[in-house]
């Protein structure tokens, strides 16, 4: 039976990703090999988990690439250009204008990351820039004159526990699920 797909919205990289796809034990470590290191090749991958042969490696981070579980690229860090500074902003849109607000807001390079919550009307957005002026600058020159803005909260982010590349960093069986942080 073929997975379910579902379309991934404005922007995304794949027009289609797999909906409730099984990863394996032998998934799992080739994911976090390449969270690694993305550019680890298929025999040097081989040898580190055993008992693979370098096509096995190469047809599963193909399939896995195929199904929009993993996608392999650069990630750009935006401190290496200049922007050091993190904050993560959530603009509430009026429902109308949520798309032409967001299609506005991703084309300036502050903004590393946008997503949109349309049941709720929100656009969650990451900003890049020099220092914590140049963020409310942003906020209040860019964003805030958008047309059809409710209300805009932004949190500066100092310090990153869990980036872009963090899940998982570990292999899967040592991550704690929602249902175990459920029974604490």
């Amino acid at each position: 039976m073929r997975p379910k797909s579902s379309p991934t919205g404005v922007g995304e990289r794949y027009r289609e990703v797999s909906v409730g796809f099984e990863l394996d034990a032998v998934d799992r470590q080739i994911i976090v090999l390449l969270q690694e290191d993305g550019r680890m090749s298929a025999s040097e991958i081989s040898r580190r988990i055993g008992g693979l042969t370098d096509r096995a490696v190469r047809n599963r981070i193909d399939r896995l690439v195929r199904s929009g579980v993993v996608y392999i690229g650069a990630i750009v860090n935006a401190a290496a250009l200049g922007l050091p500074v993190t904050s993560d902003v959530i603009v509430e849109v009026a429902p109308w204008k949520l798309k032409e607000v967001a299609l506005s807001l991703s084309d300036f390079r502050e903004v590393g990351y946008l997503a949109v919550g349309p049941r709720t009307g929100q656009l969650s957005l990451q900003v890049h820039a020099g220092d914590e002026c140049e963020v409310h600058s942003f906020v209040r020159n860019v964003v805030a004159r958008q047309d059809g803005i409710v209300r805009i909260t932004t949190v500066v982010t100092p310090d990153v526990v869990k980036g872009l590349t963090g899940f998982p960093q570990q292999p899967f069986s040592a991550r704690r699920s929602i249902d175990a942080r459920r029974s604490l």
